[in-house]
């Protein structure tokens, strides 16, 4: 029986332990060196397995935690996502209007104003929310502390980002200002044109 120290557990107060085998306590004497030497890189290997494997309870505590902080920021991200949007409908939306010689007075007609629905939110953040945590078999050196834990979370966050936003909230990016934008043709040319 051993247990894993603090820097393992990243500063956790409970300690965790992990049973290991009784092969691994003790490496058997052998006549033959090459028998030994292998018998002790294969003991070594399986300690590190065995310390690799994080306890359950630990890893659930850590999965919890981080899921968590990966939902917050990534809120706050898609928001400044959406205030960049507006910034860039708004000056393009300008210049093109500059460009065609059309003056809108700015109380005559609404600035694109597009808020994030609560209810898209959870959908936009559902690839977070749905998180179950690192595959610890797949990963090739496993964090030993819980601040190495988050920073691989926050490499798969980056990673799989662009391709969920592009099947939730880009779209709705676009569709938005698209929407805008025909708000506007209605405004200049009327309902009733080839335009409309």
């Amino acid at each position: 029986m051993s247990l894993l120290s603090s820097s393992l557990t990243g500063g956790l107060t409970t300690p965790i332990s992990i049973t290991f085998p009784s092969s691994l306590t003790s490496v058997r004497s052998s006549s033959s060196s090459s028998s030994s030497s292998s018998s002790l890189i294969s003991s070594s290997s399986e300690t590190v397995r065995a310390l690799a494997l994080l306890n359950t309870e630990l890893h659930t505590k850590w999965v919890n935690q981080c899921r968590a902080k990966l939902i917050k920021t990534e809120a706050l991200s898609i928001k400044s996502r959406v205030q960049h949007w507006r910034r860039v409908v708004n000056d393009k939306t300008n210049a093109i209007n500059e460009r065609l010689n059309i003056y809108i007075a700015p109380d005559a007609f609404p600035t694109f104003d597009w808020q994030v629905d609560p209810g898209k939110l959870s959908l936009y953040l559902a690839f977070v929310t749905r998180w179950c945590g690192l595959k610890m078999k797949q990963i090739k050196h496993v964090p030993g502390s819980y601040e190495e834990y988050e920073r691989k979370a926050r490499n798969w966050l980056n990673g799989r980002r662009a391709p969920n936003y592009a099947g939730t909230l880009f779209p709705d990016l676009i569709k938005s200002a698209q929407q805008y934008a025909e708000l506007i043709a209605r405004h200049i040319f009327g309902a009733n044109n080839q335009y409309s």
